[in-house]
């Protein structure tokens, strides 16, 4: 059974932080299918109908998929995993006397919000 592991961590709670970040990911065409024992193509869900123009840094392979990795902050274990979703504001809401983000969402760092969606306080 395949499962998708993103779907098991959720937003951190008011009181405790985020026990996981992401860090980015270039799939390339060389590591999605240099393995001889397989492919890992199998295992991105999609890929862009033209490849992005840019080219990995690091050399002139093709970049299949762009993703996210999911770290753990400090050890983790038999817990569930959190992670600080920093949801984008709704300020055309907030203009019209709604709220910013869902009831179930809170803050968990203004500054990395301020920052991300270019926020004023």
């Amino acid at each position: 059974e395949e499962c998708n592991k993103s779907d098991n961590v959720t937003h951190t709670h008011p009181h405790q932080g985020p026990n996981c970040g992401i860090v980015p990911i270039n799939f390339t065409d060389r590591m999605l299918d240099g393995n001889s024992k397989g492919t890992l193509r199998d295992y991105i869900p999609n890929e862009y109908e033209a490849p992005p123009k840019n080219k990995n840094a690091s050399n002139d392979d093709e970049i299949i998929m762009h993703g996210l990795g999911l770290v753990a902050l400090r050890d983790v274990k038999d817990e569930e995993l959190f992670y600080d979703y920093r949801m984008s504001p709704d300020a055309e809401a907030k203009g019209k006397g709604g709220d910013e983000y869902p009831s179930w969402y809170h803050v968990w760092d203004q500054d990395a919000i301020n920052s991300r969606w270019d926020v004023d306080e």
